[in-house]
């Protein structure tokens, strides 16, 4: 068997030093930019380093005033999994009326900067929800979110009907949210992230969930799934 060069040999050692090299130089040229590690070796994303607080007003136009017992609800979710609350505020109004100020605040560290956020508002009365706004995407960057206009809730509604197993099952969606009433409960669902279909989930009970496709739907209430779900003939 011929015998391996002996300068051949070297060309791997000297490949490996070069990669090295390159390796060390980056580092340090990266150390005087002020960072801390290789990004092509992963990092932790950033955080905030103060506290966030987001600031706005909650408002309408319209001359409709609120029960003197109403509720301001500010939530806020994360952007990339819509299911996940980070916080929430709720604001007893004691009669006052719109405009409403309101500041939602979250502890430093716990927001990664250039992140989305959604920002999810409700005027809560009698333990229903009155006026709502369309979510709105808030980062740590930018916290003065300016005047929230809120719709009326009872004012959009497209309502299904459906039977599950034996269990009648009434939908009603408003903007981003349905109304579910089933078996005298009247349950809030939010969207949440599915590779197919529309997913939506209950506030503060990840186990109750509505999942539909085409007709077809499946229903989870507190963690209880029930029989599939068929639309009635006379809903939408």
């Amino acid at each position: 068997m011929p015998l391996i060069n002996s300068a051949m040999r070297s060309k791997p050692s000297r490949t490996l030093g070069s990669f090295v090299r390159m390796i060390l130089l980056a580092g340090a040229l990266l150390g005087l930019n002020g960072c801390a590690s290789l990004p092509f070796f992963g990092s932790s994303p950033a955080t905030t380093t103060s506290d966030t607080v987001f600031t706005g007003q909650l408002s309408y136009s319209a001359r409709i005033a609120l029960p003197v017992k109403s509720t301001a609800v500010i939530k806020l979710y994360d952007g990339i999994r819509p299911e996940e609350l980070i916080t929430e505020e709720q604001i007893p109004l004691q009669g006052k009326q719109v405009p409403i100020d309101f500041s939602l605040h979250i502890g430093k560290g716990l927001l990664m900067l250039n992140h989305p956020y959604l920002l999810h508002t409700y005027l809560v009365a009698n333990d229903r929800i009155e006026w709502f706004s369309e979510p709105i995407t808030v980062t740590p960057e930018k916290q003065q979110l300016g005047t929230i206009k809120l719709k009326l809730f009872n004012d959009q509604g497209i309502t299904t009907k459906m039977v599950c197993g034996k269990t009648p099952v009434t939908l009603t969606n408003r903007g981003d949210v349905i109304s579910m009433q089933i078996e005298g409960e009247n349950i809030v669902l939010r969207p949440a992230v599915s590779a197919s279909g529309a997913r939506y989930f209950a506030q503060n009970d990840p186990d109750t969930v509505f999942w539909s496709k085409g007709d077809k739907a499946t229903i989870t209430v507190h963690g209880q799934e029930l029989p599939e779900c068929q639309t009635l003939p006379d809903s939408p």
